[in-house]
């Protein structure tokens, strides 16, 4: 497991403002060395909980691909090798300007996204009218919501979509987050679900290598401080 922690700024005019403590499963690419604080407990607590919720983020996947009439095990090939990122994120209080954010509207990159809630609040997701709304607490619930990725908005032929979200922090304290990116092999190619297109529905997507869409969005936004 590689444990990296950062600062990042956005690159372009919009400016990202948070500080993000990155878990990932050992991979070859996109991880650097391990960098775990030397915090009693800290390593084994977060290796626990961060496998924990990769098995939950494994079950959801049948849920998804049986609702579309395909065999639950449709997605075990995509899975061989899972590029899964935890991050635990602080996002500094105060009010911010009009293009800076705690996280700047996007959407997510993979599958889904695993969220463990709280009522801090800051969380922004965008309907599909343009709207902007704040993402409600689910009482007795572990997450927010299961957010979809660019990836799951591929095979379905967006049926279901990748809902555009931001962070805003306007309070007068810290918010953190962990949320849990779930993505498939970095070598994926997705393409539509055969059972989400049709001759009068045809695939809105071309093939998506995963690794090579994934590099390209951390090539264009991501810079270290240090750079």
């Amino acid at each position: 497991m590689h444990c990296n922690n950062y600062f990042y700024f956005f690159s372009s005019e919009r400016l990202y403002i948070f500080e993000v403590f990155s878990f990932a499963l050992r991979y070859r690419v996109l991880h650097g060395p391990n960098q775990c604080p030397e915090i009693p407990l800290f390593r084994s607590t977060m290796e626990a909980y961060f496998s924990e919720v990769c098995l939950l983020g494994q079950s959801l996947l049948p849920i998804f691909v049986t609702s579309f009439g395909l065999e639950s095990n449709y997605f075990k090939s995509f899975q061989s090798n899972p590029f899964i990122i935890w991050r635990i994120m602080r996002y500094p209080p105060g009010v911010r300007t009009v293009e800076q954010f705690g996280t700047a509207p996007h959407t997510d990159s993979g599958t889904f996204t695993l969220l463990a809630q709280d009522d801090s609040g800051g969380l922004q997701l965008c309907l599909r009218d343009g709207q902007w709304i704040s993402a409600s607490v689910v009482k007795d619930a572990f997450a927010v919501n299961v957010n979809v990725g660019d990836l799951m908005a591929c095979w379905t032929n967006v049926r279901f979509i990748s809902t555009p979200h931001q962070v805003v922090n306007n309070s007068d304290s810290d918010r953190y987050s962990i949320p849990l990116v779930f993505n498939s092999s970095f070598d994926t190619v997705a393409k539509c679900l055969p059972t989400c297109q049709s001759e009068n529905n045809p695939s809105k997507y071309e093939l998506i290598h995963y690794g090579d869409y994934l590099t390209k969005i951390y090539d264009g936004i991501f810079v270290p401080l240090d750079r």
